[in-house]
């Protein structure tokens, strides 16, 4: 199946219906504005036009209707007595300095606020698909505040008839409010291979999916396998339950639950259990994650467990990490932490990680920048507990100022799960280094000359397998900054330099 096809709904239809919202709006403008239309509206053709008695009249030749920045072009227009209904035949493209759709006959119904598209039809452009989403339809409507496409078809395939699609016998959108599908099929060569009565898609931001896609494949691992889940909507809330076979293991199932998802944060809870035939056990998973946000605090976590494999060999897995995080106007402080713990009748493996940052303005313009980090390894052929820190303050004010940095770092490769080997150096720091700067800018016969002179002192370390080295180095810099000496009105001579010692 081709992998496209699986982003097709989520991605293709919500993008046609945001596009739809989005071309729409310039005859519905029109049609809202009845009155001042025929002032604003440019019509250009090629051709000729005729009257009849009854008081309409038709124009024929490449007609160009322009409303702003909608434009509809057709092989004929025809308006009726008084102006206020139009219908465009052959040929008919609506378009937008974005996008176009296209059909065979549009009527446009100005003191009703409505019009009609037939055999709708386009293609998007949609982030995420592997080339253009091509739809299309018996019949476009606006009406108010909906917009309603009936014989919807949607596919990623170039060839005609496509190879695979997905259906539905009628589509409408509320614009920024949803789009909601009826009798809704999944072909493959030409075989409906799922169907849903009904399915709707948000139009606004959400961390809960409508629906998903069922998956059809094969792996290795689980030979041939088919996952699928049916939305559901519970006191305001809701989720997927989740039904799943697989050839060699048997069947699972689950239900993954949103119960928050608003401006206020994300809250999801995942269980789920696989009768597995092939072990003879019940493997179980279940998570738990979400976000909250509340000025000027934000946080957001994620909680798993899993069972799996023969109860001789049985793996037990607990993974979770933790972020929070708090901004005020004269800084931040950060949180984050990330923890896994592995059973097996034989071995207890244990991984722990965290690090804190803290950005904070003082008083008399002082700046504070402190880091903590850490790495705890248990359990494994190497283990490790390694702590890194960082501690700079940094003051002054021009042209002169200062810094105080003390820290110990520990080699990144360390950090690695795989990591058995020992790198050329453990850890380095400097405990502290000082440093103090000054940038005059003196002017000598009218041209400034920009200066930075620089002092400093260090006492540094660095450990390795050998042992620990430590060394004390004072330094000094002057340097010029870019000098530029105009010469004439098409010449400037540019220059720099510094001595360091």
């Amino acid at each position: 199946m081709p992998q496209p096809i699986r982003h097709l709904i989520l991605r293709g239809l919500s993008a046609a219906a945001l596009f739809l919202c989005l071309l729409l709006p310039g005859p519905w403008a029109l049609a809202q504005q009845a009155e001042t239309a025929s002032e604003q509206a440019v019509v250009e053709f090629d051709g000729n036009v005729t009257g009849d008695l009854d008081g309409n009249f038709t124009v024929r030749g490449n007609v160009r209707f322009t409303y702003e920045n909608t434009q509809i072009r057709s092989d004929t227009m025809v308006v009726e007595a008084g102006g206020d209904v139009v219908h465009f035949f052959g040929n008919v493209v609506v378009s937008t300095p974005d996008q176009e759709i296209y059909g065979e006959r549009f009527v446009y119904d100005m003191p009703a606020g409505t019009s009609l598209l037939f055999q709708p039809r386009g293609e998007l452009e949609v982030e995420s698909v592997e080339g253009p989403v091509y739809y299309r339809g018996q019949t476009l409507s606006v009406e108010e505040q909906r917009i309603v496409l009936t014989g919807a078809m949607f596919t990623t395939c170039e060839c005609d008839p496509p190879g695979y699609y997905v259906a539905g016998s009628r589509m409408e959108i509320i614009p920024n409010v949803s789009m909601t599908l009826y009798n809704v099929r999944f072909v493959e060569s030409g075989l409906t291979l799922f169907y849903w009565p009904k399915l709707t898609v948000p139009l606004y931001t959400s961390a809960r999916p409508p629906f998903r896609l069922p998956e059809i494949g094969h792996s290795g691992h689980d030979g041939w396998y088919v996952k699928l889940s049916f939305p559901y909507e519970a006191f305001g809330a809701g989720g997927l339950l989740l039904l799943d076979w697989f050839q060699r293991k048997g069947v699972g199932a689950g239900v993954t639950h949103w119960y928050r998802d608003d401006n206020s944060g994300m809250g999801q809870v995942h269980v789920y259990a696989l009768l597995n035939r092939q072990t003879q056990t019940i493997d179980p998973a279940l998570g738990w994650a979400g976000r909250l946000s509340s000025n000027p605090w934000n946080a957001s976590w994620e909680l798993d467990y899993f069972e799996e494999g023969f109860y001789e060999v049985r793996r037990r897995t607990a993974e979770g990490s933790l972020s929070l995080r708090n901004t005020r106007p004269d800084g931040y402080v950060t949180l984050s932490a990330s923890g896994a713990r592995e059973a097996t009748p034989s071995a207890l493996r244990t991984s722990l990680s965290g690090s804190v940052r803290l950005n904070q303005r003082l008083p008399n313009g002082l700046l504070l920048n402190v880091t903590a980090d850490t790495v705890l390894r248990l359990g494994y052929p190497v283990e490790r507990r390694l702590y890194g820190y960082s501690f700079d303050l940094q003051g002054g004010s021009a042209p002169i100022t200062w810094r105080i940095v003390a820290n110990e770092r520990f080699h990144p490769d360390l950090a690695k799960e795989q990591a058995t080997g020992t790198p050329s150096w453990m850890s380095s720091g400097s405990r502290p280094e000082i440093t103090v700067s000054a940038t005059p800018s003196p002017t000598l016969l009218g041209t400034r000359i920009p200066l930075t002179f620089e002092v400093g002192w260090g006492r540094f370390s660095e450990r390795h397998a050998q042992g620990v080295t430590v060394d004390t180095r004072a330094t000094a810099l002057a340097q010029l900054r870019t000098l530029s000496l105009p010469v004439s009105r098409q010449l400037t001579l540019s220059a720099t330099g510094y001595a360091r010692g």
